[in-house]
């Protein structure tokens, strides 16, 4: 029976690890570490099985991990964090957006990248060809777990001013972005 036993190269384990991922935009590492992560972390250091808590706090990014003792439920601690994350957010800045819970798996490890590149004529549909044909492709074969696609080019607008007409204007660049900031906005109807 042992030479039949089946060979796993990349076995899915579950470590005992549970990530709060809060995106506060524009707050310099400070504030997030006061106004956000201090705060989550607090409410999560209650949540039961916990073996250690760890955060870091980045200009607009705050990581809190709970890692567990192991052969806890992974699926009772996150339900167990999302509740603690619940009483957190009547306290958390409006700012923020909707902290993300995030488990680990080996499963979530790349088992291939694939790099591609085109003729110079081409390359401005470079993305939109790989997205489409290539990745949709490669979701629809049994087994996949995800595709993602990085790099490409995107739109681009580049703004040209001239120092002389805008003095004549008596107008200055702060005010050029303030009203470009202004007039670009997407809205839902």
């Amino acid at each position: 029976s042992l030479s039949r036993l089946p060979v796993d190269l990349m076995p899915e384990i579950e470590y005992p690890s549970i990530s709060v991922i809060t995106v506060y935009e524009g707050a310099s590492a400070e504030d997030v570490e006061n106004k956000v992560t201090e705060i989550i972390e607090n409410n999560l250091a209650t949540v039961s099985n916990l073996d250690r808590i760890t955060s870091r706090s980045r200009e607009g990014l705050s990581t809190v991990s709970c890692r567990f003792k192991w052969g806890t439920n992974l699926d009772e601690a996150s339900n167990d964090v999302r509740d603690k994350l619940e009483f957190a957010k009547r306290v958390l800045p409006d700012e923020i957006e909707t902290p993300i819970v995030f488990k680990f798996n080996t499963a979530m490890i790349p088992i291939i990248f694939i790099g591609m590149n085109s003729p110079e004529e081409v390359y401005p549909q470079l993305y939109r060809i790989v997205d489409k044909q290539v990745g949709d492709n490669l979701k629809r074969i049994p087994g996949v777990g995800a595709v993602q696609i990085y790099g490409g080019l995107e739109r681009q607008i580049n703004i040209s001013i001239d120092r002389g007409r805008l003095e004549a204007y008596h107008l200055s660049v702060q005010k050029i972005v303030d009203r470009l900031a202004e007039e670009n906005i997407t809205l839902p109807a």
